[in-house]
């Protein structure tokens, strides 16, 4: 027991009482002594030393600044934070009359200071007579390694070397194409061409434009994705074998995605490289097509055609046309009681010769369990009892939509089944709750996975269709939510366009804004098929690069990136060798016919399980 309180704690603690009081409510003139001896100022003389000293005080509005007068003799500080009039935030001081905005605002001083680095930035110019709006490297003294501008053109001044619309020299004069043609630099492969026209271009090895006088200017910087941390291949193969994951596979692409060239395929036209197009049907011989299937059937369906998709899974208020081409199946797949289910405590698995999934979950009177899905729809299957009338359970879908469900039979049944169904695709948790006085037995949780593609070839597109800039944008689109794998195949139709940077730039931006816009995708690339010589370069001068240049840059991106690779066009070859023939595998010189999908089709599941 604790000692008694003593008269003398009483009036000491009586006497701090009143101390209390006294810093509370004493004047902005008065020191309080306490009973120890120690002398403190009050609240408010505490208040009016801050204010003396400057203390920072903060107002929304300017106007709310010039409202408050401080105390006479006050250094106060202040600082406008919120207003409307961007010139009027920053801080002020009192000069004993009124308000003045302080020299050493940090706001005006850190634009002032990034200004100045701008601008010192811009001065430093190695091209005659200087511009501005150039892109400079500089080297550690800050002289100029390389200037490029669109007037001055690219120039290396420590080398002596420019190249502009109108030549390239180099030195003295080492090297003049002042007229149309092409220089070669030694075995490095290196061109430097003036096409005639009043532009130069500076083209590498594998003929990627380095630099193009004509288009300097309107170069975007790249964004730069980040590496992947898991593979299409490698997930895609997990994936299908997991019960509790639908599989959601989008493809965007040209006409070869499309399904150009196969036996049976549907109308192709009219078309203009947007969503509207019409889409390809299920049924032709396209590498799609077979793929869709092949999907389904790793994943437990039967064989056959696969059901349209569309009513239901495009977003509310969208273009139906957007979303055509979306078909797969309804693949209904038990659970693993051990693995896949949280459970409360006092749950436990048994195996249950009656029920459909061989295993069943005892759940005691008032315990619960739950699966996680990505998927919209599950079924309970559940044993009957006939030893509580009123006995029931609960089913529920992220803690809504609510299902009570009563387990009394006369005869006991198996297999009885409850159904929930999601509000919306996606990541779901569907629990059931034993709200009953008589164990439950649950016999099974069957999870409806849906494994489907959604072909988004559009027949004449390259990589600048698909980019996240493009007018219109239809890569939002293209690649909805739902998505969990993305397979690109582009590159065919961007050979009539110089330069196969352009190619891998673009391959970038899209991959960029996926990573940056659906973070849960995973994404393959792919090369084309090989095509027929007088579909490609330099047998055709419509091109200025070959399939098998595509080839490469593609499967550097995505070496670089860390990104899953099908080589098609390596598929296509072999093919040829062995046939002898490019008709053998091509419909028309470019687009495959029934056996080149098939080598396709036949490339990507090896890729997948390899023998």
């Amino acid at each position: 027991m604790a000692d008694p309180i003593t008269e003398q704690q009483l009036i000491d603690a009586a006497t701090d009482a009143e101390t209390l009081e006294q810093f509370v409510s004493g004047d902005e003139n008065t020191d309080v002594t306490s009973r120890l001896g120690r002398s403190y100022a009050t609240l408010a003389k505490m208040a009016r030393m801050t204010q003396m000293a400057g203390g920072l005080v903060g107002f929304a509005t300017k106007t709310e600044l010039l409202a408050y007068t401080p105390a006479s003799g006050s250094r106060q500080l202040a600082r406008v934070y919120g207003d409307g009039t961007t010139a009027n935030n920053g801080d002020y001081y009192w000069d004993g009359a009124a308000w003045v905005k302080s020299g050493y605002d940090p706001a005006t001083l850190a634009n002032a200071a990034q200004a100045a680095a701008i601008a010192d930035r811009k001065t430093i110019v190695d091209v005659d007579p200087p511009t501005s709006g150039g892109i400079f490297l500089l080297n550690a003294l800050r002289a100029a390694l390389i200037s490029l501008d669109m007037y001055g053109g690219i120039s290396m001044p420590l080398a002596g070397v420019r190249i502009t619309k109108d030549g390239i020299t180099l030195g003295s004069g080492g090297i003049d194409m002042s007229t149309a043609g092409t220089v070669k630099l030694g075995t490095v492969g290196l061109e430097l061409i003036n096409d005639g026209l009043g532009y130069v271009q500076v083209v590498g090895k594998f003929g990627q434009v380095i630099y193009d006088s004509s288009t300097a200017q309107s170069q975007t910087p790249t964004p730069t994705p980040t590496p992947a941390t898991s593979t299409l291949l490698q997930s895609l193969k997990t994936d299908l074998a997991d019960p509790t994951r639908s599989v959601i596979v989008t493809m965007i692409g040209d006409s070869i995605c499309w399904g150009i060239g196969a036996t049976g395929t549907a109308t192709a036209t009219p078309r203009n490289k947007t969503l509207a197009d019409p889409r390809n049907n299920y049924t032709s011989g396209s590498y799609i097509n077979l793929l869709r299937r092949w999907l389904g059937m790793m994943a437990g369906a039967q064989t056959g055609d696969p059901a349209e998709l569309v009513a239901g899974f495009s977003p509310a208020n969208a273009d139906p046309n957007k979303y055509s081409g979306f078909a797969g199946y309804r693949v209904p797949q038990f659970c693993n009681l051990d693995t896949r289910i949280t459970k409360s405590t006092g749950c436990t698995v048994a195996v249950d010769a009656y029920a459909l999934s061989g295993r069943a979950l005892d759940i005691p009177v008032g315990g619960y369990a739950s699966v996680t899905v990505y998927g919209d729809s599950v079924d309970v299957l559940w044993k009957s009892q006939n030893a509580d009338a009123a006995s029931t359970f609960t089913l529920d879908c992220n803690g809504s939509g609510t299902q009570t469900i009563n387990t009394y039979s006369d005869s006991l049944t198996h297999n009885n089944v409850a159904s929930s169904t999601a509000p919306s695709f996606g990541t779901n948790t569907f629990k059931i709750v034993n709200t009953g006085s008589y164990p439950l037995r649950v016999q099974g949780i069957r999870h409806n996975r849906l494994i489907a593609l959604r072909n988004n070839g559009l027949s004449g597109s390259s990589t600048a269709t698909w980019l996240p800039t493009a007018s219109p944008v239809i890569l939002s689109d293209a690649v909805p939510a739902d998505t969990t794998h993305l397979l690109v195949k582009l590159g065919t139709n961007d050979r009539g366009t110089k330069g196969v940077t352009n190619l891998t730039d673009n391959l970038k931006a899209i991959v960029a804004w996926i990573q940056a816009n659906r973070p849960a995708v995973k994404i393959s690339l792919s090369a084309p098929p090989k095509a027929a010589p007088e579909f490609d370069f330099p047998g055709n001068a419509a091109y200025y690069y070959s399939t098998g240049t595509v080839r490469d840059a593609v499967y550097r991106v995505a070496t670089e990136l860390g990104l899953s690779f099908v080589d098609f066009y390596a598929a296509t070859a072999s093919y040829e060798l062995t046939t002898g023939s490019t008709a053998s595998y091509l419909d028309d010189g470019l687009h495959p016919n029934n056996a080149g999908y098939a080598e396709m089709f036949r490339a990507f599941t090896q890729a997948i399980t390899p023998a």
